[in-house]
């Protein structure tokens, strides 16, 4: 056969296929969900009015030799763990030259749709942890695969697949490990206008709020009341070790420096703080909080640094993404055991310990660039 002929040939083959060429894409609408409720989507066939989930988007180019198709969806749901839990398909329709359609999980798991899954069976793995859905109003932990496929009637071809993949996690857990202590307890004292706040997560996003208790106005009030009164700082938090942009702070771990920005903190008074997480679900985000804290900054504290302090500067210097830094805080380096004392000058001016932070900060993320580094 000659190339020509084997040309004509292919170049026939393909357009025969051009005119069958419908494509389907599936869409989690939300990435960030973490939290399945039954009441939103029911993968034992019947879902609730909750909000759409996922969407499936049918389209037919116009081309020249296209003609009607008689088709079918079908879905098919699998777990990590448990296997293959759920399969349907929808009844058959006709699809039209230069026709896009768009199908949502509200679609699929109502009755009285024309792309609802007429076609629904449970596997043995579905039935099993129907029990743990029921009790819990949640979809178990594991990693689910909805695969959609396009279907010919008229040969059974499968024209086009796609397949969305969700981690459900049901996070719950936010422990506080400092500063201070329960609230309910009365707290306890620190050494710093400067904390650091710091926590235990299965989370990555919080509301942060720390609040003054007024003397005398706040005599009798619980720690919810005093939380939500005098509101001194509060932002959003995302644990993010990439540091990329989101809303409110980044940070590379469960814990937050006070920032500098923030209301000052004053030796003397107590302070009654709280986390939130905010955890993404197939509906209304949840909002998770933890046991209210306290803390009192101890009185008439002087400007000197804290062990604890002379800690945390050495461990940020050390931890700065350069190698000449770490060459000089590694062992052998020429400041090796490093302990500051205090006084730190910033183009002959003494700066605060909370500016050698900020400093300290902008050299990490690459604000300010290092030139040369001496050891006198």
């Amino acid at each position: 056969m000659g190339k020509r002929w084997l040309f004509l040939i292919l170049m026939a083959w393909l357009s025969a296929g051009h005119t069958q060429s419908a494509n389907l894409t599936s869409n989690l609408l939300n990435h960030d969900i973490r939290v399945f409720f039954l009441h939103d989507f029911n993968f034992t066939g019947k879902s609730g009015v909750g909000p759409e989930i996922f969407e499936v988007i049918v389209d037919y180019p116009p081309l020249p030799d296209a003609v009607e198709l008689n088709c079918t969806i079908s879905l098919h749901i699998q777990a990590s763990t448990y296997g293959d839990l759920a399969y349907g398909k929808t009844e058959p329709f006709l699809l039209k030259p230069g026709q896009r359609i768009r199908i949502t999980n509200k679609n699929l798991f109502s009755g009285s749709n024309p792309f609802s899954l007429r076609d629904y069976d449970i596997a043995a793995a579905g039935n099993d942890i129907k029990d743990q859905i029921l009790g819990t109003g949640r979809i178990p932990s594991d990693r689910y695969r909805f695969e959609f496929l396009l279907i010919s009637q008229g040969n059974g071809q499968i024209l086009d697949r796609d397949d969305i993949i969700l981690d459900i996690t049901n996070p719950q857990t936010l422990d506080l490990l400092a500063p201070g202590a329960d609230a309910n307890e009365g707290g306890a004292t620190i050494a710093t206008r400067y904390p650091l706040f710091r926590w235990e997560s299965n989370m990555s996003k919080f509301r942060f709020v720390i609040a003054e208790k007024i003397p005398g106005l706040h005599e009798h009030a619980s720690p919810e009341e005093i939380i939500n009164d005098r509101i001194r700082f509060e932002t959003t938090l995302s644990i993010n070790p990439e540091m990329e942009d989101t809303e409110g702070m980044s940070l590379p771990s469960n814990s937050l420096q006070y920032p500098a920005t923030a209301w000052p903190l004053e030796s003397g008074k107590t302070y009654y703080w709280r986390l939130e997480g905010l955890v993404e679900t197939s509906g209304t985000p949840m909002n998770l909080p933890s046991p209210v804290w306290a803390f009192t900054i101890q009185d008439d504290l002087s400007d000197t640094w804290t062990d604890r302090e002379r800690e945390l500067i050495v461990d940020m210097l050390s931890n700065l993404s350069m190698d000449a830094f770490q060459n000089l805080f590694g062992p052998g380096g020429l400041l090796q055991n490093f302990k500051p004392t205090g006084t730190v000058l910033l183009n002959g001016r003494p700066v605060s310990i909370q500016e050698l932070r900020d400093l300290l900060t902008k050299l990490e993320n690459g604000t300010y660039p290092v030139v040369g580094i001496s050891v006198d």
